[in-house]
């Protein structure tokens, strides 16, 4: 997520459009028809290829289709939904740790300083 929008209303629908994107990227990372591609490639293509298709693994399609690919894509939605909560719950937090110089004794000044 990028700097968080001052208005509330916006944020919210900017936390509603970022769910959105995530269940598409989830459903188009998990095409079993991209993933089944393939062909005579030269080293370069070859390569890139190899490097998508350990996405589309990551991703799931190595997961037998059924029920056990269903929940894997449950489990990806519900982490990208935990994600996108824990970053607007960070970009709302206004609050801060206050620290005496006690405290601080021993950090360097330009880490003290760091606000």
């Amino acid at each position: 997520m990028g700097p968080s929008p001052p208005d509330k209303v916006l944020r919210d629908a900017s936390t509603e459009a970022e769910k959105l994107m995530d269940d598409f990227s989830i459903e188009a990372a998990m095409r079993e028809d991209v993933f089944k591609k393939g062909g005579e490639l030269d080293p370069e293509s070859q390569r890139l290829l190899e490097k998508k298709h350990r996405v589309f693994v990551r991703n799931g399609l190595n997961v037998p289709a059924g029920p056990e690919r269903d929940r894997f894509k449950e489990i990806e939605k519900r982490l990208g939904q935990l994600v996108i909560a824990f970053s607007k719950n960070l970009e709302e937090e206004n609050g801060g740790l206050w620290f005496t110089l006690a405290e601080l004794n021993g950090v360097s000044l330009e880490m003290s300083c760091l606000c």
